[in-house]
């Protein structure tokens, strides 16, 4: 058993144990929210693994215990599950997967343009989900290969070079070697990699990562790091910091290290980011009116379309000889139960045009109601789909000439309902749609979308008036 003594003596030692770390910050006062980036990267030697993560301590070291600033670092696990919590994220990793092996299987059977094309969608999905936070690994690899394609192929050299320089950056440990590579693809390799670290020197990394990872966490700053090869054997320390208030980075610190060890590596960022931090201290925090929403990435289940429509009937009430032009506007929603198959609902207001021959006497005004499924398919940038599904319209009172002598003057020859028949009351009109509908991405959330909708009403069992409509429509369409 210890004495009194022993006792208090270690009582006191906790005690300035406790005293003597740095002092969380209150979240209360927590002004600025920071992200470090996923490609905190080092390009020089083969330890990159130990080395990344003396980046990230060195990063971290500053931001969180200097006590003239008010920032949460978000931890790398929040960011990575804003990627895999998204609705669709399991089911585009999939497709993304079985396109990345489809191509890589073409590549390997020499089909260079069928590998090509495999590869284009696998990175299309992976980006769509930015899947390139939780795996860049994997996304280096299918980079890889699809720029092997193209070389393989032959018809865009340029294409290779992005490709390579993308799958450096993340994942610096595939390299490109005489001996195992013909020497046009190593020579390549190191024009991308030349290129790469001059751009980083330049202006950083792409903007479009920065403003992603700020969105997807909500962060008003992200922090990205890299070390590359400097002037003669020594390295080079680079450091950003994307300001989502701007959408632009802050000019970027530098520091020239002789040799590399991991605790070189720690401190230069520490001090680096020593540097950057004066730019956080009263920083502005875009105002949220004090909620936690983030933005948007269009992975969600829910979609909201406003577009114009443009519509007609086949069949039209006599003495009416030809179809005539209807405009409006339509509201539809979408909730995707999977990648390809969603529910659909939809709301059309239209008012009616004169139809050509003038039997139509005044404007009237149609509401259609859709309810319904649609299945769809990406191919490339494009998403297409198709719709079916049940519809009632309800139509206004329809005035039309029965005497064409009052077409040319109906207020002077036929006043009131003279020569003139209304067809009204006839209830809903209840039928089914067909629905074709491309779409082509505008940006993470957005969509430019067209479709063409074809309709029959099978009831009131008789005496329909109007039956077949077709109707167009062009739209905006947000995912949440």
């Amino acid at each position: 058993m210890r004495s009194p003594r022993s006792q208090l003596l270690v009582m006191i030692a906790m005690a300035s144990l406790i005293l003597a770390r740095p002092a969380a910050a209150d979240p209360g006062e927590e002004s600025v929210r920071l992200a470090l980036a996923p490609d905190l990267r080092v390009f020089v030697t083969t330890e990159e693994g130990e080395l990344n993560g003396a980046v990230r301590r060195g990063a971290r070291q500053q931001w969180r215990t200097d006590p003239a600033l008010k920032v949460h670092v978000i931890d790398d696990e929040t960011l990575h599950r804003a990627v895999t919590d998204a609705a669709l994220y399991e089911g585009t990793l999939s497709l993304a997967r079985q396109w990345g092996e489809m191509g890589v299987e073409a590549y390997r059977q020499v089909q260079s343009q069928a590998a090509v094309d495999h590869l284009e969608r696998a990175i299309q999905n992976f980006s769509t989900i930015g899947h390139e936070v939780v795996a860049p690994e994997e996304i280096a690899e299918v980079l890889l290969y699809l720029a092997l394609s193209y070389l393989e192929d032959g018809e865009n050299v340029v294409r290779p070079l992005d490709l390579m320089q993308e799958m450096i950056r993340r994942d610096p440990s595939l390299r490109l070697e005489r001996g195992y590579y013909p020497d046009f693809i190593v020579r390549y390799y190191e024009s991308a990699r030349d290129t790469l670290f001059r751009e980083l020197r330049q202006q950083g990394p792409p903007l479009e990562e920065s403003r992603r990872i700020a969105e997807l966490v909500d962060a008003d700053f992200v922090f990205h790091g890299y070390v590359i090869p400097g002037d003669d054997d020594g390295v080079e320390l680079i450091a950003y910091l994307y300001d989502r208030a701007e959408d632009d980075y802050l000019p970027g610190e530098r520091l020239a290290l002789s040799e590399v060890s991991p605790e070189l590596i720690q401190e230069g960022f520490s001090r680096l980011s020593s540097r950057l931090s004066a730019c956080l201290i009263d920083a502005p925090v875009a105002d949220v009116n004090g909620s936690d929403l983030g933005s948007s990435r269009g992975t969600g289940r829910l979609a909201v379309q406003l577009g114009l429509a443009y519509g007609s009937f086949i069949q039209t009430p006599a003495p009416i000889r030809r179809s005539f032009g209807n405009y409006g506007a339509g509201l539809g929603m979408g909730w995707a139960v999977t990648r390809e198959f969603q529910i659909i609902g939809g709301l059309q207001v239209f008012n009616s045009m004169r139809d050509y021959d003038g039997f139509l006497r005044e404007d009237f005004t149609t509401i259609r109601v859709l309810v319904g499924g649609q299945v769809g398919r990406q191919l490339g940038p494009l998403h297409l789909a198709l719709g079916a599904g049940m519809e009632a319209s309800s139509f206004g009172p329809m005035r039309v000439f029965t005497d064409p002598g009052c077409i040319a003057a109906p207020d002077d020859l036929c006043p009131g309902d003279v020569g003139t028949a209304t067809f009204e009351d006839r209830g809903l009109h209840l039928g089914i749609s067909l629905r074709p509908r491309i779409a082509v991405p505008l940006a993470d959330s957005f969509q430019l979308s067209s479709s063409l909708g074809l309709g029959y009403y099978f009831s009131p069992l008789s005496d329909r008036l109007l039956n077949f409509p077709v109707i167009g429509e062009m739209g905006i369409q947000y995912r949440f």
